[in-house]
């Protein structure tokens, strides 16, 4: 099983990653990220993406991440962090 992080879930690219990844029976949507809804629940920003009600913001250590923002921003993220 496949531990992913979807950095920007919310954007209309990380939304659609989330649904392509939620029907994948070999991955598990471990972390999923939006600085215009952090602190909401993603089944609250996108209640038809998650099945059976349940959030998709469970949190474990991801294998692989998926960032799904502009460049620019990915830029300003990476000469941010340590």
């Amino acid at each position: 099983m496949t531990r992913v992080a979807i950095v920007g879930a919310t954007g209309y690219a990380g939304a659609e990653l989330v649904r392509i990844l939620s029907g994948h029976p070999e991955v598990k949507l471990a972390v999923l990220t939006s600085r215009q809804f952090a602190g909401v629940r993603f089944d609250q920003v996108y209640p038809a993406l998650c099945r059976d009600g349940r959030s998709l913001s469970a949190k474990s250590i991801p294998s692989t991440t998926f960032a799904t923002m502009p460049m620019s921003c990915l830029w300003r993220f990476r000469t941010s962090s340590p």
